[in-house]
């Protein structure tokens, strides 16, 4: 059975999210899983049925440093040319690469940045996000501001 695409609308602009190829995807989960799951698994020893907002500062920034040591340019720059390589924008009747037009979309908007990676992660790895909402860690986009206004 093949993974569900996804369409949303960031900063006016219309994306698809398409999932990944299977070996792709698993050999990316694996390396995302070594990348984060020790920060992850430390924020939902922490959460115990808590959601995210309220656990401790210490706590969170804890798992962050976790997280963000392991994160060098170099794996950004792979993780997101991997995620975003089945993803593309329409413009007009084009289809544009997610990752040719992302610089120019989403310089200082960081936000829909993280929206479109975030439905990239949860089109390739949704089950994953429901176990890690059961364990109190939710992801969604929902939470962050709306795709158009600017964050303050």
């Amino acid at each position: 059975m093949k993974a569900a695409s996804k369409s949303l609308s960031l900063l006016d602009k219309t994306f698809h999210v398409n999932p990944l190829p299977g070996t792709r995807s698993i050999k990316l989960f694996y390396r995302l899983v070594g990348l984060l799951g020790p920060g992850f698994a430390q924020l939902a020893g922490s959460a115990r049925g808590k959601g995210i907002g309220e656990l401790p500062v210490a706590a969170l920034g804890s798992a962050a440093q976790m997280i963000f040591a392991k994160l060098t340019d170099e794996e950004v720059d792979y993780v997101l040319n991997t995620l975003l390589e089945p993803c593309y924008m329409v413009e007009g009747a084009t289809r544009v690469p997610a990752m040719l037009a992302f610089n120019t979309v989403f310089s200082g908007n960081l936000v829909a940045a993280h929206k479109l990676v975030l439905a990239a992660l949860e089109v390739n790895y949704g089950d994953f996000f429901a176990l890690l909402r059961a364990q109190g860690i939710d992801l969604s986009t929902a939470e962050l501001p709306s795709n158009n206004a600017p964050a303050t």
